[in-house]
Formats: C-alpha cells, structure tokens, sequence
C-alpha cells in the first residue's frame, strides 16, 4: 500500500518528537556544577542540533530543501562531536542522532556506508573523551544497528514507492483509450492529486513540497498521467482531464 500524506506527516513529526530526549543533558547541563562558559557553550550547541534535527525533518528528508541533506548530516556531525568532547563520559551520547540523519537522507548504498563512518566515529570520539575501550566498543555497536534499521527503513519507503509507481504506470493503452472514450478518468488518485496541484501553472519543486513527494516522483507522476491521457505535455494533461470534470 502507498504511503498517503498523512502517514508521512506523521512519520516527520514522530521524528521531531525524538527532541524529548534532549531533556536529560538539558537537565545535566543546568543542575551540575560546569563551568558557566561550559554550560553556555553546551546549551547552544543542543539547541543548533535541535534546530537541524528539526529542519531535516520537516523540510529535507523528501522535501523542497531536499539538497541541504549533506550539508545538514556535516553540521550535525560536528556539533556532535564538539558537543561529545565537552562533556564527561558519563553524560552519554547524542551519536544516534547524526547516523539517523545519514541513513535516512541518503540512497541507501551511500546511506550505509556514511552509518559506518559515523559510528565508527562516535566509538573514536568516546575513545577520546576517556571511555574504555568495551564502552567505546559498545557505542558503536549501538549506533550501527540503529543506523542499519534507519538504512532499512529508508530502503522499504523507496521500494514502496517505486512499486505503487509501477502498479499505476503499468496501464494496458487499450485500456486507458476505452477508459477516454467512455468519459472514465484513467487517472490514479496520486496522478489526479499531482495535476491538481500543478495547473495553476506551479513549477516541479513547488507540487513535490505541496504533497510531501521528491522532483523525481512527481515527474514520473506527470510522465504518467501524459501518456494515460495520450497528450504530449503537462499543459495538455492538466487540460483535457479539467474539461472532463475529472480534477
């Protein structure tokens, strides 16, 4: 079944939720005895890596700022590890944070090797700040496998959506041509959504943040609907539809 834009509303916000762990080195950082400059320093960095988390996503992961996604696991990283460094080893770490950003933002072939990178770091950060070596092995070992089920989720979303767009490309143009003929919209229910948003004369980037979707499936969604309707251009397929009733 196709995820719909409810279930992926719903997906962002229950990762943005995931900012209700920051209380604990919140709290830390306000009732122990640090230094002021420490505490600042600490505060500001949570409150950059709350920010990021945030914006990633809500607007990066399969959203219109899409190509901020390097750029957003790169700033994550280093707050992390100046964050990391600054804090003593029994305050735990914030790591899993920035391996869930790379497992979900990238193709999940580049997604997994940047969770091993990652996690290997987090285990040589927690080397550094005076862990042993069995705690820095075990931070590791934690932060690869929550990076592999990101790296998994990540794969079944893309599967998912590269079958719910074969089942409504793969049309018999017998089919569709009867289906026009009789005045029944050939359309699926994503296609009709996709033309609906774009015939206002919106751009690609503008529909892909009106539904939640990436450029690329709302061009196949596009290149679809045209050859369902047997037109040659997204002017055409937003045209003929809207002047049957069907949008």
């Amino acid at each position: 079944m196709a995820l719909n834009r409810r279930s992926i509303k719903l997906g962002r916000l229950f990762m943005v939720a995931w900012l209700a762990f920051f209380i604990y080195p919140v709290a830390a950082l306000i009732t122990t005895r640090f230094e002021p400059q420490t505490r600042v320093v600490g505060l500001a960095l949570l409150l950059v890596l709350a920010l990021i988390w945030g914006w990633f996503w809500l607007r990066i992961v399969g959203g219109p700022d899409s190509r901020f996604a390097i750029a957003a696991v790169v700033a994550v990283t280093l707050v992390l590890v100046v964050f990391t460094l600054r804090t003593p080893p029994q305050y735990g770490s914030l790591f899993l944070y920035a391996v869930i950003m790379a497992g979900a933002a990238f193709k999940w072939r580049i997604g997994l090797v940047a969770v091993i990178f990652l996690s290997l770091l987090s285990g040589a950060v927690e080397l550094a700040r005076g862990e042993s070596v069995t705690n820095s092995t075990g931070q590791f070992l934690n932060e690869l496998l929550v990076g592999l089920t990101a790296v998994a989720g990540r794969l079944l979303i893309e599967a998912n959506q590269q079958l719910s767009l074969a089942r409504e490309r793969v049309v018999d143009p017998g089919l569709a041509a009867a289906a026009l003929s009789t005045g029944i919209s050939p359309l699926s229910e994503r296609e009709r959504e996709v033309l609906v948003a774009g015939r206002n004369g919106a751009g690609i980037a503008e529909i892909a943040k009106a539904l939640f979707l990436s450029e690329g499936t709302v061009r196949n969604y596009l290149s679809s609907a045209i050859q369902k309707l047997e037109v040659s251009n997204r002017t055409e397929a937003a045209r003929v539809p809207e002047d049957q009733g069907w949008l």
